[in-house]
């Protein structure tokens, strides 16, 4: 699996939860840059509740999150 040698993953491919924790290795630097709308709320591709505990730069995810809530 490629993502999982990844150091970074920048993802912006609208389809959520594409990216699960279980794709990903402890330090990786994820940008979820994909959107698209569920239950009537926004979503991106990760799903950062599984991967968010090998996530090292978790900012990174507060920004795109606080990004595209504003604009929706």
């Amino acid at each position: 699996n490629y993502a999982r040698q990844a150091d970074i993953i920048i993802s912006g491919v609208g389809k959520p939860g594409l990216i699960t924790g279980d794709m990903v290795r402890d330090g990786v630097i994820v940008a979820d840059a994909g959107t698209s709308e569920v239950n009537g709320k926004l979503s991106g591709d990760v799903d950062f509740d599984s991967v968010f505990k090998n996530v090292k730069d978790k900012d990174i995810k507060n920004a795109f999150t606080e990004l595209f809530s504003t604009l929706s």
